[in-house]
């Protein structure tokens, strides 16, 4: 198990498309606003973590399963973002990624 309070979390061997099975929720309006996660999967994005990648936050949620509501990222100051990028960096990526709030 791995924890993104300490450091960088690659799900890249664990993750498959059953893990977007929960797409019924929010297709249905009963979410109104996903979190996103410090996890690095290079299947989604060979480049950045979730909460920072354009392709995850805007292709797949918005884009390719239809997600309409907010989009937050986990706090942004968590080692698994700020042992790897700057705070001007951090900002960049996380607001051209398509996210609506930055903690």
């Amino acid at each position: 198990m791995a924890d993104s309070h300490l450091g960088f979390v690659d799900i890249s061997e664990t993750w498959n498309q059953k893990s977007l099975s929960l797409t019924i929720f929010y297709k249905n309006d009963k979410v109104d606003m996903i979190m996103t996660a410090h996890v690095f999967n290079e299947n989604l994005d060979k480049n950045y973590p979730a909460t920072l990648s354009y392709n995850v936050n805007t292709k797949l949620l918005r884009e390719n399963l239809g997600f309409k509501g907010v989009l937050i990222t986990d706090d942004l100051q968590m080692s698994a973002i700020s042992k790897h990028y700057d705070l001007k960096q951090t900002l960049t990526l996380a607001i051209n990624s398509g996210v609506n709030m930055l903690l």
